[in-house]
């Protein structure tokens, strides 16, 4: 196949290899989602906000009023994504924080590392300080969970809580 560039010479279209892996989203039908800590207004800042496919929405940890004590580090607060279905894990994309807007996501708590579990195993992720999205790369190891562990936390401005914004899975095709 020709492919014509318009600025320049023609060029050949690169075809798929056939033996190259295919990545599909796992479908938030297949997901359910809780933590060991939310904030009091679960509808407004619940876990599920991570798996809502908004950026205007987060989860809130909840800070100071997180049980069975406070906490203001967050240190330790895990979220576990469970699936229906063993998934072969390609990759966790995260939107870190609370990404609606510049300031409501400097005035909360942001995940700085967290340790990542699944069946397969545990990797440590640093994530930088940003609102755009990141992603960690697995092998395609079958996996019926996912569970972050909060290590460390970028500090907020006005509020004591860690905020993720939103959460996808991709796996390999079958």
């Amino acid at each position: 196949i020709w492919v014509l560039n318009r600025e320049g010479p023609a060029e050949f279209a690169q075809r798929p290899s056939p033996s190259a892996p295919v990545l599909v989203p796992v479908p938030t039908a297949v997901v359910s989602v809780t933590a060991t800590a939310e904030d009091v207004e679960v509808d407004k800042y619940g876990i599920a906000k991570t798996i809502d496919g908004k950026l205007d929405t987060a989860w809130h940890s909840g800070g100071r009023t997180a049980r069975p004590q406070p906490i203001t580090t967050n240190v330790g607060v895990e979220v576990r994504f469970v699936f229906t279905k063993p998934v072969k894990l390609a990759r966790v994309n995260v939107v870190n924080g609370f990404a609606r807007s510049p300031k409501d996501f400097t005035n909360n708590h942001r995940v700085k590392k967290m340790t990542v579990r699944t069946d397969a195993g545990e990797m440590e992720w640093s994530m930088p300080d940003t609102a755009d999205p990141q992603a960690m790369t697995f092998d395609g190891a079958p996996t019926t969970k996912v569970t972050f562990v909060m290590k460390e936390t970028y500090p907020g401005t006005t509020f004591e809580d860690v905020c993720v914004s939103e959460v996808t899975f991709e796996e390999y095709k079958s």
